[in-house]
């Protein structure tokens, strides 16, 4: 026998916890589907191995996309590791800069963007379910969290073409100081929940570093706007 844990992405009611229990009962191989209280985590317990790329097939087929699943992996790995990616951007920001003559801030900036919309882009349907949870406007416009990954590329490929700033800092200046008021009204309330940063590619909730990731962009962005 096989026990499973998964992040569940998009499950927010009790009747939709009924639904996944007996759409999962149905299949022979299954033995036991448990949601956790704040239907965040999908534990399997099965007769053979559960294979990933075939549960997400399946939550796809069966709900029409409206529940998606990812990884469980250790918080604390997902945290070195997005830290080492910081480290590297940053890193290959500097010798582009130094080859091109670009500066600094303006390249990692452009690089950040691309990089995590990138990520975003790798799982767009799990992205937008986390988004909507908490982002201010795309709770009121899903279109706006649809769009978003592509803006974010967008934004950053801009970084590297236009130059004359000021507009494009001002944008990226208003988008993340958005997110973030709907990043501390989640700190506030201090109810666990995923952080769409990165997409689905890490699942990490939502915490300090999630603000300080975002006024590093604030910054950056005002300090370009006025200097």
């Amino acid at each position: 026998m096989k026990n499973c844990k998964f992040h569940l992405i998009g499950l927010k009611t009790l009747e939709g916890k009924k639904s996944i229990y007996r759409a999962f009962l149905e299949d022979e191989n299954v033995l036991r589907v448990k949601v956790s209280d704040d239907f965040r985590i999908l534990e399997i317990k099965s007769k053979n191995s559960i294979v990933f790329s075939d549960l997400k097939k399946f939550l796809e087929d069966r709900f029409k996309g409206k529940y998606h699943v990812s990884r469980l992996t250790a918080e604390s790995n997902d945290y070195l590791f997005l830290l080492s990616i910081f480290g590297l951007i940053f890193m290959a920001s500097f010798f582009i800069a130094r080859i091109y003559n670009f500066a600094i801030m303006q390249t990692y900036m452009g690089a950040y963007l691309i990089v995590f919309s990138l990520f975003k882009l790798i799982d767009i349907k799990g992205f937008v379910n986390s988004f909507i949870e908490y982002d201010l406007l795309a709770k009121k416009f899903s279109s706006f969290a649809i769009s978003f990954p592509f803006l974010e590329f967008l934004l950053g490929f801009l970084y590297f073409y236009l130059e004359d700033l000021f507009v494009l800092n001002l944008v990226v200046f208003i988008v993340f100081f958005e997110n973030t008021l709907g990043v501390l009204k989640v700190l506030r309330s201090k109810e666990k929940m995923k952080c769409a940063c990165s997409g689905t590619f890490f699942r990490l909730n939502i915490s300090k570093l999630t603000v300080f990731e975002n006024l590093l962009m604030i910054f950056m962005s005002l300090y370009m706007i006025l200097f």
